[in-house]
């Protein structure tokens, strides 16, 4: 049976949360800022029956963030979300963790 990835799990079978330190500054942000009302904010700005299916606006938004937070380039933040757990995780996830 093929596994289904959810946007949570890691490849060791292990949620982000167990392998990233509670009190990274990017889980401190996660908790403090819910960025959902990107989504909200720029959804008149999408045809809802025409064009290929866009890219998560509040997942960009974070990228984003990121890219001002560390004051990376564009190269600079692709690397980080590709190669830092914290990052990518910061990136996909779909909700604030709860606090511990």
């Amino acid at each position: 049976m093929q596994g289904q990835h959810d946007g949570q799990q890691s490849f060791l079978g292990m949620s982000y949360e167990e392998l990233i330190p509670s009190d990274h500054l990017l889980g401190k942000i996660a908790q403090a800022v819910d960025f959902e009302f990107v989504g909200e904010l720029v959804s008149e700005c999408y045809c809802a029956d025409n064009g290929r299916v866009s890219w998560d606006s509040v997942g960009l938004s974070k990228v984003v963030f990121l890219q001002f937070l560390h004051d990376l380039s564009d190269r600079q933040v692709e690397e980080q979300v590709n190669l830092h757990l914290v990052c990518k995780w910061f990136v996909e996830a779909a909700a604030p963790r709860d606090a511990a």
